[in-house]
């Protein structure tokens, strides 16, 4: 598989790559003043929210990549309903990510439809850590042989870093070597950015030459590993927005979960600061801009 566009196969000055989480497709336009100078943010868009729009798809005017939003689709909402599967079959996601590359443009890489591990999507599928990782992995390699060409990047599922380094053997087991992938996403990590256990499985996977994108990583994650990650993507501006509202004078709107004033100077802040160095000291400070291909 080839490199997304975007993403060097080479060590990037261990600075990582930050995808600012979209709540509307329609921010891939970038419309209005305040996206003037902010165009190159790439921009983390839910498969979810890009499947309501059945008829005419936003323009990119910048970079961005797809989160398949597997959590989304596989939490169950009632402990009544049956156990939950991906309903979306892997033709459908296919399509789509043609679609928007063509319609779109600008697009990365898309995330597999992956089966993540936390306690409560196990319940919702009622399905063991080792199944979710097998039907992970069996989802790879369906994907990729129904669109070798398109970026499809996969995923690292587990609880412990023992369950990490197992699924790692079974992509291996399946003929996928992780470290000759340009990307592998990190997940069921968003919730447990202060892990101990966590980072030290980054570091481990990043020495050993995996290129690792961490989902849903922002300060706290980025603060320990940052020096470990090749990108990493989070919405959390959205929650700090609702709970602390009418931070910009310009706005007028009632809820400044949707303000993009209030997510890119989130941005600006994460990317403007020295994280990993107040950490380890000596490591290069995070950037907006992604690396040349």
């Amino acid at each position: 598989m080839a490199a997304p566009p975007g993403h060097s196969r080479v060590d990037d000055g261990h600075r990582p790559v930050f995808l600012l989480g979209a709540p509307e497709p329609s921010w891939l336009r970038r419309e209005g003043s305040v996206w003037e100078g902010n165009e190159h943010i790439p921009l983390f868009v839910s498969y979810s929210r890009m499947r309501r729009l059945q008829h005419t798809l936003p323009r990119a005017r910048g970079p961005w990549a797809l989160d398949s939003s597997g959590y989304m689709h596989l939490r169950r909402r009632s402990p009544t309903d049956p156990p939950t599967r991906w309903s979306i079959e892997p033709q459908r996601y296919i399509d789509d990510i043609h679609r928007y590359r063509a319609e779109v443009g600008q697009l990365l890489w898309a995330a597999q439809m992956d089966f993540m591990v936390e306690a409560e999507i196990r319940a919702s599928t009622g399905l063991s850590t080792l199944e979710h990782q097998r039907l992970t992995t069996e989802n790879l390699l369906l994907l990729r042989s129904l669109a070798p060409e398109l970026p499809i990047v996969p995923s690292l599922q587990g609880w412990t870093p023992g369950e990490y380094r197992r699924h790692r053997r079974m992509y291996a087991a399946a003929g996928i070597d992780l470290r000759e992938e340009p990307l592998v996403g990190l997940g069921s990590v968003c919730r447990r950015q202060a892990s101990i256990p966590i980072h030290f499985l980054i570091k481990e996977l990043a020495e050993d030459g995996i290129r690792l994108h961490a989902y849903g990583f922002s300060i706290p994650g980025l603060s320990m590993s940052g020096h470990h990650l090749v990108s990493a993507d989070s919405q959390a501006w959205s929650l700090n927005a609702r709970r602390n509202p009418g931070g910009f004078p310009q706005c007028t709107h009632r809820s400044c979960s949707y303000c993009p004033r209030w997510a890119l100077a989130w941005h600006r802040d994460i990317v403007d600061r020295d994280l990993a160095t107040a950490v380890h000291g000596n490591t290069p400070a995070l950037r907006a801009s992604t690396p040349a291909p």
